[in-house]
């Protein structure tokens, strides 16, 4: 009866009732079923099962654009690589970056791994460990970002960074944002002597 006053609450439990019958037919490990379940809880619990991107993505074009703007402008702007970027430009990579969640204890990637995005933290708390994965070298939490090299040059990174706990993260795509910059020309030769002047490494 309770299930029945919440609709979205029905529906998580119907999502769940499929989700356990899968992990059981498919025979995953208690421990990867475990952690699945965890996921969807903390997305039930805090966002009430909602797909941002679904949503957001679903307004019309100018709506979607101020929406992306609200949520992630002040997070973008505090980017050193974005100083100076005109409206357009944060309007741009506001629309392009895309919602993820991390459990407790999650790496967001690891030391050697191919630098293929960057990452701003919406809510949650990251740390920044050494190549022996133990050394904690800085902790970020909301409003902080990290992995804006791999944004410009792509390469490996020299640091593995794991979630503390639950993390709502944005991360947007190099190629991506090649394909912004490029329209954006001013801003691309700013780009360029960024990377001159501070970038000597991942």
């Amino acid at each position: 009866i309770i299930a029945n006053l919440h609709p979205s609450r029905t529906r998580y439990v119907e999502a769940m009732e499929k989700i356990n019958a899968f992990m059981e037919y498919r025979g995953l490990p208690p421990g990867v079923q475990h952690r699945i379940r965890e996921y969807h809880g903390y997305r039930w619990e805090k966002r009430l099962g909602f797909d941002e991107s679904a949503i957001v993505d679903a307004l019309p074009p100018s709506l979607h654009a101020e929406v992306s703007l609200f949520l992630k402008k002040d997070v973008i702007e505090k980017v050193p690589l974005f100083k100076g970027a005109g409206a357009d430009l944060i309007r741009d990579i506001a629309l392009a970056m895309r919602p993820l969640v991390y459990l407790p204890g999650d790496f967001i990637f690891r030391a050697g791994d191919q630098g293929k995005e960057m990452f701003f933290i919406g809510r949650g708390t990251v740390e920044v460990l050494g190549r022996d994965e133990t050394s904690v070298q800085a902790t970020l939490g909301d409003g902080d970002f990290f992995g804006e090299v791999a944004l410009v040059k792509g390469q490996p990174r020299n640091a593995t960074v794991r979630a503390v706990g639950y993390c709502d993260l944005y991360a947007l795509h190099k190629d991506t944002f090649d394909q912004i910059i490029a329209h954006h020309p001013g801003f691309k030769e700013h780009i360029d002597r960024m990377v001159k002047e501070r970038f000597t490494g991942s």
